[in-house]
């Protein structure tokens, strides 16, 4: 909201792929959140490529970015930019990259998952016995 708000009086051009990109991801992610919502089993690894669909948006974004830097500050190439907005979707995109890639990693990796759809071991075996 912020970076929206501190960018739109000057809306330059590399927000447009951002938008469309964010518009993109969110549709998927909005229709599955929409699908559980309504008790509907969707498979878990939906999940997982949605988290997938967002770091690739921010890997997609910041690649971008940097073929901008690039372009203005290496080849002198004169384009819709506003410097400040660019530092500040440049901040945005790396942390959101790593704050995504730490959570697939905690969700997917190491974490195996949330609690509360692994299974109880310590349950199972009660059961057992």
């Amino acid at each position: 909201l912020i970076y929206a708000f501190y960018s739109y009086p000057h809306s330059p051009g590399f927000n447009r792929w951002g938008i469309f990109m964010n518009f993109s991801v969110h549709a998927v992610m909005y229709s599955y959140y929409f699908l559980r919502s309504m008790k509907i089993r969707v498979p878990g690894a939906i999940a997982q490529l949605i988290t997938t669909m967002q770091i690739l948006q921010f890997i997609a974004a910041c690649l971008i970015l940097g073929h901008l830097t690039i372009l203005i500050y290496g080849q002198g190439v004169e384009c819709d930019f506003e410097p400040k907005v660019y530092v500040l979707a440049t901040f945005m995109n790396i942390t959101y990259l790593t704050l995504f890639i730490n959570f697939f990693l905690q969700s997917y990796v190491f974490g195996g998952g949330k609690d509360k759809y692994r299974s109880d071991k310590k349950g199972e075996e009660k059961k057992l016995h």
